[in-house]
């Protein structure tokens, strides 16, 4: 029907030839009851687009195939070099608008060149492997050592989650403490480094991502903590409260600060072959990282004369920063006081699978709730390469780090033989690992991430 040039029947799919877009739709009742609707194109709101620009977007693209899914990319590259559409529209489509397959590939982008690179890299790439075999996560909780100033700053102003629950350690350890730990975390007061400071601020850092990646409806199938990152996982497991898990982080630095001071090295070397090289030393084996990767703790004068020797023999020794010999017989007086404090607080059996890196095997409900199991916890190697290797026997997992850094993501790809096992860190960039652990086929609930 010719309507003059004004009107146009689409009796066929056919490009828009005007600028704002406008289409007349109608529906015909058998009845005699119609209905009409006429619609036009939004405008475009340039400030929203414009910081939009500048915020990272998480874009997930899945398909059945690994062909499909690149072409998938391809057509998503196509249609932002043609429209330049806005990012947040096209992560929120992306997100909540698509079925989920088993072949998946997720872009972080701030920008369309950066999303066209990202697509890009897919469809240039090596073939993507289904996402079917990676259900379950394993989060890992980092130790002592991880800390830095300001570790917490960015997770405290764009997760409400995260913040919520740094106010909460932060006002409930203030009388314990005598120093509010959010000028740690999020600011660059002097402290972050003293014991007494540091596993509070850990800990409540640890615990706040957590939160944060339940909230986004990621549920963890088991949980590790390296050394003193044991802590948020037993809280996270209900062993202890967070209240008397705070209480007992804060009691546990302050005593292990009180003991004398020492030092720790990191050596490439296994546990096998350390034993005898340090028989005859006032050193001990402080944690067995990886294969051929240890450390090792003591007197700061020891540990000085055992790095010189180990420099002439050819291995390159690492002096950690610390001020204690953490994990060694210099805890001794600070791991007897602990268990009497520990003693005081109520004690659960774990609601969550946790691998202890006291034994490296699965911790039961009976060395949860024992206050001597925690003390040998302070005073005993970290045996993180037999808990890894523990995890390794079962199916499948994807590894996820809970902590500041990328420090445990470095050692489990030196420990894990399947090397196509997703393993991701949540800092520092959550959302990097949000993509990550999608497209290793961990569920996500994306109206809880946002675009």
């Amino acid at each position: 029907i010719d309507f003059g040039g004004r009107l146009v029947v689409a009796d066929r799919e056919r490009p828009f030839a005007a600028s704002p877009r406008r289409a007349a739709v109608s529906a015909f009742g058998l009845g005699g009851t119609n209905a009409h609707v006429i619609l036009e194109q939004p405008p475009v709101i340039a400030s929203t687009r414009e910081s939009a620009v500048q915020v990272p977007r998480i874009l997930p693209v899945s398909a059945r195939s690994d062909v499909a899914l690149r072409e998938a990319c391809d057509h998503l590259a196509s249609a932002l070099r043609d429209t330049g559409e806005a990012l947040d529209d096209i992560a929120y489509t992306l997100q909540r608008g698509r079925r989920e397959h088993e072949y998946r590939h997720a872009v972080i982008a701030g920008s369309v060149p950066e999303a066209l690179a990202g697509f890009e890299t897919r469809m240039r790439g090596a073939g993507a492997l289904p996402a079917a075999d990676h259900r379950r996560s394993v989060w890992l909780f980092s130790g002592q050592g991880s800390q830095q100033p300001g570790m917490a700053r960015a997770l405290y102003e764009s997760q409400p989650v995260a913040r919520e629950w740094i106010d909460c350690a932060a006002d409930a350890a203030r009388p314990l403490l005598g120093l509010d730990l959010r000028d740690l975390l999020c600011g660059d007061a002097p402290g972050i480094h003293d014991t007494r400071y540091t596993q509070p601020a850990l800990f409540a850092t640890q615990y706040a991502i957590a939160r944060t990646w339940q909230s986004f409806g990621v549920v963890p199938a088991a949980l590790i903590g390296h050394s003193f990152g044991e802590y948020a996982a037993a809280c996270l497991a209900g062993v202890f409260s967070f209240e008397d898990a705070l209480l007992l982080v804060c009691e546990r630095g302050r005593l292990a600060h009180a003991c004398p001071a020492g030092a720790m090295l990191a050596v490439r070397l296994s546990e096998a072959e350390l034993r005898p090289m340090i028989a005859s030393e006032p050193i001990d084996i402080a944690a067995i990282n990886a294969p051929g990767s240890c450390v090792v703790g003591g007197p700061a004068g020891a540990i000085a004369r055992f790095s010189d020797r180990l420099a002439a023999a050819g291995y390159s020794p690492r002096l950690l920063v610390t001020e204690r010999a953490f994990h060694s017989r210099h805890m001794a007086a600070a791991g007897d006081a602990f268990e009497r404090v520990v003693q005081r607080v109520h004690r659960a059996a774990p609601s969550i699978p946790i691998v202890s890196t006291l034994s490296g095997q699965w911790l039961t409900a009976e060395e949860a709730v024992d206050p001597a199991r925690w003390r040998r916890h302070l005073c005993e190697p970290v045996r993180f390469l037999d808990a890894v290797r523990t995890l390794e026997s079962r199916e499948p997992l994807t590894f996820l780090e809970i902590g500041p850094d990328s420090t445990l993501s470095t050692l489990v790809l030196q420990i894990v033989e399947d090397h196509d096992r997703c393993i991701a860190a949540s800092q520092p960039s959550l959302d990097a690992a949000i993509g990550r652990l999608w497209a290793a086929g961990i569920d996500v609930e994306w109206a809880s991430v946002g675009p």
